[in-house]
């Protein structure tokens, strides 16, 4: 039997082209697609299902040729792009939550979240305490750098919309580095 491909819900690569689109304009975007081979422009160009499941791998392109094309030195881009997605997939019953929830209580809930987003790799929540966390992801592929900065944007765009403030998302560890893991710390005010 043939191992299911890694996959990520389709709502991540929508909002992922919509926010190259806001940022840099439907121009931005073409120029971007004609960076990309073929295959991966014409998946980005097409219709992408919010609910279904779509290669991680493309994903991971995207990030990669989108942070080569607009931000070379490897700054923001991706990190605005993490926190935009979060503001923009996480849905309405969801804000519910966040906005009930403490910032800790959230993200004590976050392997559950990760794991309706990807359908591979485990996030682990080992410290959701005050004003503080730490998670560990797991066999998280095909790993990247441009995946943590992403990642650690999505992680302070969360936080943001539970409450917290002047927070600091920094990667202790990563895979990319040798580690068996990437493991994000949190702080906040």
């Amino acid at each position: 039997m043939a191992a299911m491909e890694q996959s990520i819900k389709g709502q991540s690569c929508l909002t992922a082209r919509k926010f190259i689109t806001e940022r840099f304009g439907a121009d931005g975007f073409n120029d971007l697609l004609s960076a990309l081979d073929d295959g991966l422009s014409a998946f980005f160009s097409g219709k992408i299902m919010p609910s279904l499941w779509c290669p991680e791998k493309n994903f991971v392109a995207f990030l990669v040729a989108a942070e080569k094309k607009f931000d070379p030195s490897m700054q923001e881009l991706l990190f605005e792009m993490g926190r935009y997605s979060a503001t923009k997939s996480i849905s309405t019953v969801y804000r519910i939550f966040l906005r009930l929830g403490d910032p800790a209580f959230i993200i004590a809930r976050a392997g559950r979240v990760w794991s309706q987003l990807h359908n591979h790799a485990r996030l682990e929540v080992l410290d959701a305490g005050d004003k503080r966390a730490k998670a560990r992801l797991y066999g998280y592929t095909p790993a990247h750098k441009a995946f943590c900065r992403y990642l650690s944007g999505y992680f302070t765009g969360v936080l943001e919309l539970s409450g917290a403030r002047d927070i600091s998302v920094t990667e202790a560890a990563c895979v990319c580095d040798g580690a068996g893991y990437c493991e994000f710390q949190a702080v906040w005010a």
